[in-house]
């Protein structure tokens, strides 16, 4: 018979204010995840049905800056040269 063993704990702290950005980066987690896992997908879409072998790097960025709003994240990108 298997021991049942007891639920673990993980706790994160942070120095706040100083640790603010390292923070931000802790909750957002699983949402970048989630802008991962659908670029992924849809670059697996062009490559498994598309008829195109590549994309730019203006059209990769495109759909990065589409997907980050999708899963609400907060990003500052530099300006598109």
């Amino acid at each position: 018979m298997r021991r049942m063993e007891a639920p673990m704990k993980a706790i994160l702290e942070f120095d706040l204010p100083e640790e603010s950005s390292e923070h931000k980066l802790a909750l957002e987690g699983g949402s970048w995840m989630s802008v991962c896992h659908d670029l992924d997908q849809w670059l697996r879409s062009i490559q498994k049905h598309g008829d195109r072998k590549s994309l730019s790097v203006d059209e990769m960025r495109a759909r990065i800056h589409e997907e980050i709003p999708v899963a609400q994240i907060r990003v500052q990108f530099p300006p598109r040269a």
